[in-house]
């Protein structure tokens, strides 16, 4: 059965024009000492030197590179995401919604886990997850006045 988590501290900045979204700018930077698995000893355990490795790399960085449509509001986005040190890019589908005092976007990220060195060394064994990991999003911004 898949587990689940959230991140419960993260921040970002981003401009987006609701008549070229395409010209959107965004990045969030994600506390990973923030994540919560709803178990203590597992939310310490994805903190480790062997996973998150909180200590030394204490924010996941994602800045979006290009957003392009596809249909209606839905887009693909394109961007780099930086976890543990491994800058790697990575694509997703969104849906877009902008008016002229909000955005939001919702959709998910496959994260291979290996492309960052998240789950290597001997406790790898010990823990039940794949080697895909998927992450989900719903993004709320106002508009700075």
């Amino acid at each position: 059965e898949p587990k689940s988590g959230i991140f419960g501290r993260f921040e970002g900045t981003g401009s987006f024009d609701q008549d070229d979204p395409t010209g959107a700018e965004l990045e969030l930077k994600i506390d990973t000492s923030s994540i919560d698995l709803d178990d203590t000893m597992a939310s310490g355990f994805a903190q480790s030197a062997e996973w998150f490795d909180s200590k030394n790399h204490p924010y996941v960085i994602y800045k979006l590179v290009s957003l392009e449509p596809i249909e209606g509001t839905r887009y693909q986005a394109k961007g780099l995401l930086t976890m543990r040190g491994e800058e790697r890019p990575i694509t997703s589908v969104i849906d877009l919604s902008i008016s002229a005092d909000a955005a939001s976007a919702k959709g998910g990220l496959n994260i291979v886990r290996g492309d960052y060195l998240l789950g290597v060394g001997p406790s790898a064994i010990f823990v039940d997850i794949g080697p895909e990991v998927i992450v989900r999003f719903d993004l709320q911004a106002a508009r700075v006045k």
